[in-house]
């Protein structure tokens, strides 16, 4: 029998966190009308891409095979 895992916990953990630092500051630009600077575009697309890096080579998709104990 295999065990499935999609992603790697530590992995999820940051990719979730990028998400929630990537919507909060895309919350403050559209809704509280913050104001848009080169650098924080910038930064707001490499923390994107970077979440984007760790989905696809974080080993989602691949499956590894344990022996379960009997």
């Amino acid at each position: 029998m295999q065990r499935h895992e999609p992603i790697h916990d530590h992995a999820s953990d940051a990719v979730w966190t990028g998400i929630g630092a990537a919507g909060t500051v895309l919350v403050g630009i559209w809704y509280y009308k913050e104001p848009v600077h080169f650098w924080r575009i910038f930064f707001l697309c490499t923390l994107i891409l970077s979440i984007v890096g760790l989905k696809f080579f974080s080993g989602e998709g691949q499956t590894t095979s344990q022996a379960l104990p009997e």
